[in-house]
């Protein structure tokens, strides 16, 4: 798909060196990067909302620190990724977007809402809360590296109007509010096989 290389072109983007394409590249970073990192969180978040709050954005409760670091995450994210973007550093701002997931992957494994909803359901509502926030977060960052990608984190979401449309600065706020139906999830990304795709390559340049 477009956005996937849109993705690879821009986290192998030669700023300082050059840089060298390969296949196996291409696999490693489609796979961890976009399909474990970013596209693993949303739909983790996604899913256990449509399993555990009927598809709806539950009310936050008491926050305790590593609700408040993560949500500090989301508030600096604009002001962060855009001086990089200011600075044309775009390898690094998409690298940095990467990392956010990770975090926001990390955060989900630390307080496994899917144990917490059967000892402390406010508690696993507010974790999924934040999760939620962090889902829309993404959806603007990446809409300059990944427009269509971006457009459909925001229809899952069920977001108004179109992340295209959005301000750069809402991505820090948290705009999904308690009771927002969110649409039916979905996966967003797929693995590829570096194999696989040179076995198709090969078989084009028969053809020729």
């Amino acid at each position: 798909e477009p956005d996937y290389w849109r993705f690879l072109l821009m986290a192998m983007r030669p700023e300082l060196k050059d840089a060298n394409f390969t296949w196996s590249e291409f696999e490693a970073r489609i796979n961890s990067e976009l399909n474990d990192a970013i596209g693993n969180f949303i739909h983790r978040t996604l899913t256990f909302l449509h399993t555990y709050f009927e598809n709806s954005v539950p009310s936050s409760g008491i926050l305790d620190e590593l609700d408040k670091s993560l949500l500090k995450e989301i508030a600096n994210s604009p002001s962060h990724i855009g001086g990089l973007f200011e600075q044309f550093k775009l390898r690094e701002a998409l690298s940095a977007i990467v990392e956010l997931a990770r975090k926001a992957n990390q955060y989900l494994s630390t307080k496994e809402p899917w144990h917490l909803i059967k000892t402390d359901r406010e508690k696993a509502a507010t974790a999924l809360f934040i999760s939620a926030q962090l889902v829309h977060a993404l959806a603007i960052l990446l809409e300059p590296f990944m427009p269509s990608t971006a457009e459909k984190i925001w229809n899952l979401l069920n977001a108004p109007d179109s992340v295209h449309s959005q301000k750069w600065e809402d991505a820090g706020k948290l705009q999904l509010h308690a009771g927002h139906k969110m649409g039916e999830p979905k996966p967003i990304f797929h693995k590829v096989d570096a194999k696989e795709i040179e076995k198709k390559r090969k078989a084009l340049q028969a053809l020729k």
